[in-house]
């Protein structure tokens, strides 16, 4: 595999893991209002989806080549939105509401 064609899996799924963090946290504000029954199955479609999506796009990429790194891409992209930009956004929405003005 060439270096552009990592290179381009790499970001992709470190975008996809930010993607798939804030789909999460929507997600996670519907799912307790069901019965469990559906809360089970509701994960196991969300899940089932996501994985679609981010297989059929790293397909178009570099031909569904999957690697462990790609994993790890993904994991950092889910802990850089829950530890950087949810934090920034916290701080920017508690100095907006406490702006003097």
């Amino acid at each position: 595999m060439d270096l552009d064609i990592q290179i381009k899996s790499l970001v992709f799924s470190f975008l996809f893991g930010i993607y798939f963090n804030i789909l999460i946290i929507f997600f996670d504000r519907f799912l307790y209002k069901v019965r469990i029954r559906f809360q089970v199955i509701n994960s196991f479609i969300f899940c089932i989806i996501n994985a679609i999506i981010y297989f059929f796009i790293l397909k178009r990429i570099n031909n569904g080549i999957i690697h462990l790194y790609f994993i790890l891409s993904i994991i950092l992209g889910i802990m850089f939105e829950q530890f950087v930009i949810n934090k920034l956004f916290i701080r920017f929405k508690y100095w907006y509401d406490n702006k003097k003005i």
